[in-house]
C-alpha cells in the first residue's frame, strides 16, 4: 500500500465477536471533510495547514487552515480540483485565483491571482 491513510475501520463488540460497522474519518477532522476516499497529501507551511484528499479517483479536494488553527476547526478554504501526474501537481481554482500544490522533496504551495504569484510557501516539516 503506497498511500497515506487516516481512515479507520470501526467495529462493535456484540458480546462474542467484533462486528464491522463502517469506515470512518478521524475524529479530529472537521465534519465537513469526512467524506473522501483517501488522504493524498498533508503538510504545513509557515502560515498554513494544507490537506488534499482524493474524493473519487479523479476529483481532489484542497482544504486549508491558518497555522494557528486546528483541523477540527472549519477550514478557511475548501476547493475541488485535479492532479496533473506529469507535473506532480495539484491544481485548484476559485475565480481569478489559482492554487498550485507541487510535490517534491518538500511540497510547495503557490497562490496566483490573474496569473501573478502572490504567495509561495514550502513545507516546513514532514508530517507523516
Amino acid at each position: 500500500m503506497n498511500c497515506i491513510s487516516d481512515r479507520y475501520d470501526i467495529y462493535h463488540f456484540n458480546g462474542t465477536d467484533f462486528v464491522y460497522q463502517k469506515t470512518g474519518a478521524p475524529f479530529w477532522l472537521h465534519p465537513q471533510l469526512h467524506h473522501y476516499q483517501r488522504l493524498e497529501l498533508f503538510f504545513r507551511t509557515k502560515d498554513y495547514i494544507i490537506r488534499i484528499d482524493n474524493l473519487d479517483g479523479e476529483t481532489m479536494r484542497y482544504a486549508s487552515w491558518k497555522s494557528t488553527q486546528q483541523m477540527s476547526d472549519t477550514p478557511e478554504l475548501v476547493l475541488n480540483g485535479n492532479y496533473v501526474e506529469k507535473d506532480n501537481t495539484f491544481l485548484f481554482s476559485k475565480g481569478s485565483y489559482r492554487y498550485v500544490v507541487t510535490m517534491g522533496d518538500k511540497a510547495t504551495l503557490k497562490v496566483q491571482h490573474n496569473g501573478k504569484t502572490i504567495l509561495q510557501q514550502t513545507q516546513e516539516t514532514k508530517e507523516f
